[in-house]
């Protein structure tokens, strides 16, 4: 069980040479997207502005869905052809399904650890974790309790709600990742990092194929063979 959500959660192990690679699945779970009607949608009927505004299923589905009651208005059951009204509130609960996640792997964990990420480093005041591939920060798209912010607050459940994402890599993006644990903390280290201040970002690529020895180390390599490609020094760990 999810300390943090209460969601019942799964692990399994993928063993390649002799690293066990471990993923973090969450069991589907009922979910409610909600929002208030826009003023281009007044007047407008429910089946028309989740067939036309949003466009996740097929028009038939939403018909369906407002039938059996999963799409409501202010919490009311309502015909397809409702017209929406100012001050509205729709919603659509659907089963929702999560992708599955890397979490830290059979090297770093004993038997005993039950640790899903590894803590590099921790104070009064930020926390920095080895973020693994495919998984995102923050909640974003179809990923909500398998994102770093949740899967810390479950293996520390004194984090919940407090944890302030200082920058971003992106989900495929594996590496350090710095989190405080105070808003003005986050405040400060994010404007130190976004001047440049007393610190740099280093990407490690992995490349497939023969890299030309003759690479230029101080310049960019254009993936679009453009004539300008040499005129623009890399910078900031570009």
């Amino acid at each position: 069980i999810d300390a943090a959500t209460g969601v019942p959660v799964a692990a399994a192990d993928v063993s390649s040479d002799d690293i066990v690679q471990r993923i973090r699945v969450v069991k589907p779970y009922p979910f409610t997207f909600a929002t208030f009607a826009k003023q281009r949608w007044l007047g407008r009927s429910v089946l028309d502005v989740y067939h036309r505004e949003f466009g996740s299923y097929p028009r038939s589905y939403y018909e369906s869905a407002i039938n059996e009651g999963r799409i409501l208005v202010s919490g009311q059951r309502v015909s397809c052809d409702y017209l929406i009204a100012q001050h509205d509130e729709l919603s659509h609960t659907v089963h929702r399904h999560e992708p599955a996640v890397a979490i830290c792997d059979g090297k770093l964990a004993s038997p005993d650890d039950k640790r899903m990420i590894e803590i590099v480093h921790e104070d009064d005041d930020i926390i920095v974790v080895n973020k693994p591939s495919t998984l995102p920060v923050h909640p974003c798209g179809g990923y909500n309790f398998n994102s770093l912010v949740h899967i810390l607050a479950a293996q520390d459940p004194k984090l919940k709600d407090r944890l302030n994402p200082i920058h971003r890599l992106d989900r495929l993006t594996s590496g350090l990742s710095i989190i405080a644990k105070k808003k003005e903390v986050a405040k400060k280290m994010g404007k130190c990092i976004l001047n440049r201040e007393h610190c740099q970002k280093v990407y490690l690529a992995r490349v497939k194929g023969k890299f030309p020895c003759n690479a230029s180390t101080d310049k960019r390599i254009c993936l679009s063979g453009g004539d300008d490609s040499d005129k623009h020094p890399c910078r900031y760990g570009e």
